[in-house]
């Protein structure tokens, strides 16, 4: 079996698309220096193998005419939710900027 020139390069590449989009896509390959025809060879693959996955998935999720015993949640009957008060948005943001902080500091 005849192997692709370059594949693992572009499978770092894929992993980065599917992380962070196309733009690390196109980062990641620039940095392994991956040739333009296999980078536009790939993001066209697996464009079009995406676009089958999310057909398929709303196929697989629309509601059938079977099903009519649709129930609607109103989020004000729900209970047992805390407010978000000013109080509680400066603890998380505080507490967010304290990890970032701590981890620029790590080796």
């Amino acid at each position: 079996m005849k192997s692709v020139v370059g594949a693992p390069k572009i499978a770092a590449a894929l992993c980065a698309r599917h992380i962070g989009g196309a733009v690390n896509f196109v980062a990641v390959a620039d940095i392994l220096r991956v040739p333009a025809e296999l980078v536009a060879a790939a993001i066209a693959a697996d464009n079009l193998i995406i676009a089958f996955y999310f057909s398929f998935l709303f196929f697989i999720s629309a509601p059938s005419s079977a099903d009519d015993s649709t129930e609607v949640i109103h989020v004000d009957d729900l209970s047992g939710g805390s407010e978000v008060s000013l109080a509680s948005l400066s603890a998380a943001l505080t507490t967010s900027l304290l990890i970032c902080s701590l981890s620029m500091g790590l080796p």
